[in-house]
């Protein structure tokens, strides 16, 4: 446990099941599940970590504005685990209205937790780089010197780097919300990154502990039944299907493979979408199962015999990000073929496999030849990479080791 005299509040982005079922039901564009699973996990790790009424977290929703999102109003709402104090903040779910509620409302409940904790030391940790959650906890720094912890899963120039948004007003906001979390960024004491890259490259001098993520230890439980034949490789990738980040030359490069024994599972949606049914129609060994519950991609994943990830390493987002599908993957304790992005450490060459070429051919002869591998040696290497991301990224682990190297950091410094 950490020190009983210290104060946390956190703006999180984690989403209770009945929250974002009532989203999924309302929307038209889903939200990811990466950053939600990222902030509950975060949340996890605080629980564990930190003592009852020591904790409070604020969780703001993500989801499309209105009409994208038939919300107009979220009520807020409260509840405890273990004594710690969680509360969703009241939106209106309109284009920069949204933001600016959302900013008041944070600096409101924080600015009344630190009148409540006001000779405590107090520390605010943000989940992730948003404005409103930025300017609350700088504004509240500066009146009652609070400190800031930040995780970084991405920085600020990428955060639109994909949007198709062709709104002039859009546009512009985003350009200026670049500017300003970038300015904002600066105000914070301790920096959580996604990778080291971002460490060595944005960080230097700056107090900082990476975490590449998280796994969660509840997730893998076999909830489907399967049909496998036998003498047949499950090849299988998840994901958003855009030919940008690799997927139309992964299926095309499988389909170059002259081998009968293997099947090809591919799940989610995307810009390929078309593409994808229509060769699934023409080549028996494709199977397409479109954009279906989190909790059946987890079973599939289990029953594979080897994941994909194809996203190109020469996109520049890479080196300032971490595909938390990585992570996913290597904790079903399948196999894992990816393209070796600049954002892993050496520590993960020995328990990924990486194509050796990012071309056509050689995603093919790539997936051809760890298919040719005895099914001992894929379980083996499976089972290893399991085990490296269940001691390195279990979220009360790791959170444990931030709050550790954070109070050792400013103790050392004061």
């Amino acid at each position: 446990m950490v020190n009983d005299k210290v104060k946390y509040i956190t703006y999180s982005h984690g989403l209770t099941t009945d929250v974002f079922n009532k989203i999924l039901k309302k929307t038209s564009s889903p939200p990811s599940y990466a950053p939600i699973n990222y902030s509950n996990s975060i949340n996890k790790g605080l629980i564990c970590n930190i003592f009852n009424k020591n904790l409070e977290v604020i969780i703001v929703p993500t989801f499309g504005v209105f009409p994208i999102t038939k919300i107009l109003f979220f009520k807020p709402k409260k509840f405890f685990i273990k004594r710690i104090k969680f509360s969703y903040v009241f939106i209106i779910n309109l284009f920069i209205i949204k933001q600016l509620l959302i900013t008041v409302e944070l600096f409101i409940k924080t600015f009344t937790w630190a009148i409540k904790n006001i000779l405590r030391r107090k520390i605010i940790i943000v989940q992730g780089i948003n404005t409103p959650f930025l300017l609350s906890a700088s504004i509240s720094k500066f009146i009652f010197k609070s400190k800031i912890i930040l995780f970084l899963p991405d920085l600020p120039d990428f955060m639109y780097s994909y949007s198709k948004e062709k709104s002039i007003l859009k546009s512009n906001f985003y350009k200026l919300d670049i500017l300003i979390l970038n300015y904002l960024i600066n105000k914070a004491d301790f920096f959580v990154p996604i990778n080291s890259y971002i460490k060595d490259s944005f960080l230097k001098g700056k107090h900082s502990f990476v975490i590449n993520g998280f796994i969660n230890n509840d997730c893998f439980v076999k909830k489907e039944s399967f049909n496998k034949i036998n003498g047949k490789k499950y090849v299988m990738y998840a994901g958003a299907l855009f030919e940008k980040y690799g997927v139309k030359q992964l299926i095309d490069a499988f389909r170059l493979i002259d081998r009968d024994d293997i099947i090809f599972w591919i799940f989610g949606s995307g810009d390929l979408q078309e593409y994808v049914i229509d060769v699934a129609s023409k080549d028996d060994r494709i199977i397409y199962f479109g954009n279906v519950d989190n909790d059946v991609v987890l079973s599939y994943e289990l029953e594979a015999d080897l994941l994909v990830n194809p996203r190109f390493s020469t996109d520049e987002y890479t080196k300032f990000s971490f595909p938390s599908k990585i992570l996913e993957y290597m904790h079903s304790g399948t196999p894992v073929l990816t393209t070796k992005l600049d954002c892993f450490g050496k520590e993960y060459d020995d328990h990924l496999y990486f194509f050796k070429d990012e071309t056509l051919s050689g995603f093919s002869e790539d997936i051809n030849y760890i298919l040719s591998k005895k099914s001992s040696e894929l379980i083996d290497f499976g089972k290893a990479a399991k085990e490296f991301v269940l001691k390195n990224n279990n979220p009360d682990i790791q959170i444990k080791m931030l709050l550790q190297v954070y109070h050792n950091c400013i103790n050392n410094h004061n």
